[in-house]
């Protein structure tokens, strides 16, 4: 008989359902970090929330541990890489608190442009003024909705009830998705064509991460249309709290809903005091229904999992890499760096991927490398961990089919064992393609960036750039990293004579400020420029 102890609140319904004749539930929600260690090593499921540390030292104690299951998304509590050395499986419940979440931006954009709370106040302390809560219709006011993953889905259908406008950016979307929610594609955040200066009302719904962490800061608020409103219930710091309080207080923003904060459990009190700021305590998800849906789904998983089928929603595949061939895993680090780089280089939503492998490799080795593309491209883009369990589902999402087949290119670089090519596309015939191989079936290589030959480790922060074929490129560049103390760590260079342009990458020891970007954009040589982490 198996033994699951929980170490957070469960739902009773989940509890009721998890007890069984096959199984030993012991339900320790209030359990202390040195009980857990003293008796984790008698159970093989470890059911937890947040508030449980699923650290290496714990999962060394738990001697007999099959299952860690996270009745919620976030797995940053969870030593993953360890867990799956260990060959324990990791899985969670993700998509279960989309509606909760959707419906508290909602209600919260409602409250704050009726002012519902004012009005409240004023009527339990006896008042009766209304004409003090004059607020504004939503009917005909247009929402810019940054990110259209499962909650910005959800918070784009209840505004069309409302009879609003839907306006996204989505940089990772097909255009299909768009057209498919009558949702009006905004290709950039600023300029006359953007997102910012053209809605009324602006709701991030987007994960944090390197490239979201202060994505809405002051520039981006104050493209804002003056007396518009700005709502986040996505994570804390993607919009920045003190440019938020600075335009609240000159007046350009009429308001402000915010469910979750840069710190938590106290959040900067100057703007959870605001009068223009109405505020929650991170409860987006934390309804009733949410909460027995949340337990339901993850034990069910449990349940799937000690039954031996296969679960719906693993984050890791327990033993994998100590399973695979070295020359196997040089290719899958490879695919996953070409993933990553293309993300950062894309101009265009790409519609279809499509690879092509040598013809010595086994069908389900080409699986594996187009699961390890999807995962690097996802890095920055998904709003939860991928791995390799949920690269596809979550590829498929951004509206990307995918193909691949033996197919080898034309030319065979010296050692070549791992010609591998990934080709972007999109309904308009935009392309991206990019082609790497293995030397020695231990040393990954950018091969090809385009129509340009390179030799690259692809490891480390580079400039990757497309300039004019013309003589002191390199002298401006090395001369302006120079100026800012940037060392350079290496050079790549690849001309196209026919075309009189040429590709750079330059590997840096350190990243550039984006001001210092910006500056370099400048230089009239330089037509595309690009910030890329290998």
């Amino acid at each position: 008989m198996k033994r699951v102890l929980i170490t957070g609140n469960l739902h009773p319904h989940a509890l009721n359902e998890l007890a069984s004749e096959e199984v030993t539930v012991d339900y320790k929600p209030e359990i202390s970090r040195d009980q857990l260690l003293e008796i984790i090593g008698d159970y093989q499921v470890l059911l937890t929330r947040s508030g449980t540390t699923v650290d290496q030292h714990l999962l060394d104690q738990g001697r007999q541990l099959e299952i860690v299951a996270r009745a919620g998304v976030g797995i940053a509590n969870i030593d993953l890489e360890y867990a799956t050395k260990k060959g324990i499986l990791v899985m969670n419940a993700p998509g279960v608190n989309t509606t909760s979440a959707a419906e508290l931006t909602i209600s919260l954009l409602l409250a704050m442009v009726r002012l519902v709370p004012q009005a409240q106040l004023t009527l339990k302390q006896g008042g009766w003024d209304r004409h003090l809560f004059q607020g504004t219709e939503l009917a005909g006011k247009t929402i810019g909705l940054i990110g259209l993953g499962n909650v910005g889905r959800r918070v784009a259908q209840i505004c069309h009830g409302l009879q609003m406008n839907v306006t996204a950016y989505d940089p990772y979307l097909a255009h299909e998705i768009f057209e498919s929610l009558n949702v009006t594609r905004c290709n950039q955040l600023k300029g006359e064509h953007g997102l910012l200066g053209n809605c009324h009302i602006l709701s991030p719904h987007v994960p944090l991460n390197d490239e979201t962490k202060g994505l809405v800061s002051q520039s981006e608020l104050e493209e804002l249309r003056p007396g518009s409103w700005v709502i986040n219930t996505s994570r804390g710091g993607v919009v920045c709290e003190q440019s938020l309080i600075k335009l609240l207080d000159t007046n350009h923003l009429a308001g402000a809903a915010i469910d979750t904060w840069l710190h938590e459990p106290t959040p900067n009190p100057a703007l959870a005091n605001h009068p223009k700021v109405y505020g929650t305590p991170h409860i987006g998800a934390f309804t009733a229904e949410a909460q027995r849906k949340v337990g339901l789904a993850i034990v069910k998983q449990i349940k799937k999992a000690l039954a031996g089928e296969v679960v719906d929603h693993p984050v890791n595949i327990p033993g994998m890499h100590s399973d695979i061939p070295n020359p196997i895993r040089a290719k899958m680090v490879l695919c996953e760096k070409l993933g990553r780089l293309s993300q950062q280089i894309l101009e265009f939503q790409p519609s279809s991927l499509t690879m092509n492998f040598p013809p010595s490799l086994t069908p389900d080795e080409k699986q594996l490398l187009v699961l390890a593309f999807q995962k690097g491209f996802l890095y920055r883009v998904a709003n939860e961990f991928i791995s390799y369990a949920n690269a596809s589902t979550k590829f498929a999402a951004l509206g990307v089919t995918t193909t691949y087949d033996a197919a080898t290119s034309t030319t065979s670089p010296p050692k070549d064992v791992s010609g591998i090519t990934a080709i972007l596309t999109n309904s308009q015939a935009a392309q991206l393609s990019l082609r790497g191989i293995v030397y020695d079936d231990l040393h990954p290589r950018l091969t090809h960036l385009g129509e340009f030959a390179l030799e690259v480790t692809p490891n480390g922060h580079f400039l990757v750039f497309r300039n004019q074929d013309i003589p002191g490129v390199v002298g401006k560049v090395g001369h302006f990293l120079a100026q800012r103390d940037i060392n350079i760590d290496s050079f790549y260079l690849s001309s196209h004579n026919l075309q009189g342009q040429a590709m750079a990458m330059v590997k840096i020891h350190r990243c550039l400020a984006k001001t210092q970007l910006d500056e370099m954009k400048q230089f009239p040589f330089i037509d595309k420029l690009f910030a890329v982490d290998l």
